[in-house]
C-alpha cells in the first residue's frame, strides 16, 4: 500500500515504473511480492530519486503510518502498509 501511495502521489501509473511489468508493480503494491534491491532501484529511478532517498521516503511513510495506527488515527485508512515492504 505504501508503494502505491507513493506512486499515486507522484501522478504515475503502474506502467510508469520502468523495468517492472504492471503485474510486478501490482504484486509489490499489494504485498504479494517482496521488494528486492533491484526493484527498489527501479522504483527510485522512476521517481527521479537515488535508491537511498527512495528507501528513506518509504521508511518515513511507513513509520508515520505505523505511529498513526497506534493512536487510532490512521490517515487514508491504510492499515496494511507494513505488509507492503518486508
Amino acid at each position: 500500500m505504501a508503494l502505491k501511495y507513493m506512486r499515486e502521489q507522484r501522478g504515475l501509473r503502474q506502467a510508469d515504473i520502468e523495468g517492472l511489468s504492471e503485474r510486478q508493480v501490482s504484486r509489490l503494491e499489494n504485498a504479494e511480492s517482496r521488494l528486492t534491491a533491484d526493484a527498489a532501484d527501479k522504483w527510485a529511478r522512476s521517481f527521479d530519486l537515488d535508491t537511498t532517498t527512495f528507501l528513506e521516503e518509504l521508511g518515513h511513510l511507513l513509520s508515520r503510518w505505523q505511529e498513526q495506527s497506534k493512536g487510532g488515527h490512521l490517515a487514508d485508512d491504510r492499515l496494511e502498509v507494513n505488509a507492503a515492504v518486508t
